[in-house]
Formats: structure tokens, sequence, C-alpha cells
């Protein structure tokens, strides 16, 4: 990242833990950094990012932009969160970074259409159910600029092994499971932890937008980063089309799937406490307001 760090004020513990699942701030630092560094390579920040407008959705109390906006500050950035005791203080004490919008849980966000260069969603999708993924990576598809880019993290595959058998299976089966992990304090009672497989992710998330490129680990070495981008004019959105020898994107480093991304990460350190309970509880839980708020 370019630019000279800030000295920023740290969030408190709580606004931390939501998150991170840690209170310590050296943690919440350094994944910040990570994060960023893996958003400036796949997101294609160019030169000084002037005119570019970019999104950072689910960014809680600002632990990617606040290390992403003082490098490139040409670019427009914002950062929506249905929390709102977090956007309060990214509004109070981050303000001039970004600009900050309290969003609702469901679709559809305040902005316009083609209104970004660049979306990314981190730590959202893996813990969110899937009738709000789906809702979610349509208004993905209509707020990002014909020629931007979509970057949404999901729990690597090679994470599942450490689930009991039986979840293990149904993974299988079903492509994607929304599990109970005991929740997050501060946050609905939706937001609990979701898994995905490969073979889901290409043939339901490229309804709504081409999937460029599947990167392994690529997020706290624990996530994947699914790339992906509007198809191109004249083109449909079909399926596994473009799995094998993808159009580039613009600007896309050809070496991103051997770069170096730093920390490591556990499936939230919850494995042992991770409940199945099913695709009809996990949909029943979205019906709550304070999902839909």
């Amino acid at each position: 990242m370019s630019g000279t760090p800030l000295e920023l004020p740290m969030p408190p513990s709580d606004l931390r833990w939501r998150v991170s699942a840690s209170r310590d701030p050296d943690q919440f630092e350094s994944m910040g950094v990570s994060i960023a560094k893996t958003i400036e390579i796949l997101g294609g920040l160019r030169e000084s990012g002037a005119g570019m407008r970019c999104l950072d959705l689910g960014c809680g109390c600002g632990r990617v932009l606040r290390k992403l906006a003082p490098g490139w500050p040409l670019i427009d950035w914002h950062g929506a969160d249905p929390d709102g005791e977090a956007i309060a203080w990214c509004l109070k004490h981050l303000g001039g970074l970004a600009t900050w919008h309290h969003s609702s849980y469901w679709p559809p966000l305040d902005f316009p259409s083609d209104a970004f260069d660049l979306v990314f969603v981190v730590s959202v999708f893996t813990h969110l159910p899937e009738d709000w993924q789906l809702a979610m990576l349509a208004e993905l598809a209509r707020i990002v600029r014909p020629d931007g880019r979509v970057i949404i993290s999901v729990y690597s595959p090679t994470l599942h092994r450490v689930l009991p058998s039986e979840v293990q299976g149904e993974i299988r089966t079903r492509g994607i499971l929304h599990l109970s992990d005991g929740g997050t304090s501060g946050l609905g009672t939706c937001y609990q932890t979701c898994l995905h497989t490969r073979d889901y992710l290409n043939e339901t998330w490229s309804r709504f937008l081409d999937i460029r490129h599947h990167v392994d680990r690529a997020f706290f070495g624990a996530q994947d980063a699914v790339v992906m981008a509007p198809p191109e004019a004249g083109d449909q959105v079909v399926g596994v089309r473009q799995r094998t020898g993808a159009r580039p994107l613009k600007q896309f480093p050809p070496s991103v799937a051997n770069a170096s991304f730093g920390g490591s990460w556990a499936l939230r350190g919850k494995s042992k406490e991770l409940n199945f309970k099913g695709s009809s509880d996990a949909k029943g839980e979205m019906q709550n307001d304070d999902c839909k708020s």
C-alpha cells in the first residue's frame, strides 16, 4: 500500500470482536493490513486510483478501509454495514477516510445502479443464509459498473474437514450449509456460519455475475476469494461456462494465484460448537426482524 500510515483511533473491543472474533488490537490491525493487501491485488487498483469508486460492504468498524483509504486518497471510498453502532463509530472517528452508510440487512442497498468500480465483501457471505445471499448477489450485479468487479470471501473447502463427518456429507449434498455457531453479540441472530462447495458457487453464483477467478485461501489463510464481474456486452451469465480459459480481468496480475497472503485463521475457532440445523431452519432465521432492518 502506498502512502504513510496514519495513527487512527482503535475501535472499542466489542466492535473489534464483531469483525474478527478477537479483542486483541494487534490482531485487528494485522488482519486489516492482510485483507487490504489482498484487495489491492485482486481489486485491480490502478495508478493513483483517481476516478474510481469502491465499496466495502460489511465494513464493520472500518477494519479494512482504515488501511486502504490512506494509501489511495484519490479513490472515492464507501463503507456500508447494518451495524449501526459500528457505523456511528466510523462517522465519528474515521469520517474523513470514506463515506459511511448505515445499510439494512436486506436489499435493496441505497445506491444507484452502476455505482462502483469495485465492491468487496469479506467475512459476510461466510455468515448469512442462502436467501439473503441470492438477494444480495442480484443487488451486487446491479450496483457494480459494467467494467467493474466484485470480490466475495467464502470459507475454503479445505477447512470443511475439521467438521463432523455428518456435516461434511450435508455440505457435499446441498452445496451450501448455514450452521448455528452461537451467534455474535451485537449482530443479528441470522449471523452464524455458512459454508459453500466450489461446485455450488460455480453453478449458483454465476447466474448473477461471471466468476472469473477462485483464489484459494486469499484471506488470512482460511477464506477463498471469488472474483466476479458483469458479463461482457452480448454475453449471458450461464453456469460454469467460463471456468476454464476465463477472460482475464483488466489489470489482473497473472501471478496472483501464487501471491503470498499473510495471516492464518481457523473456522472462527468454533468447529466443535457448530450445530447442523438444516436449510429450513436457516431460512427461518432470516425472517427475524434484526436481520431485515
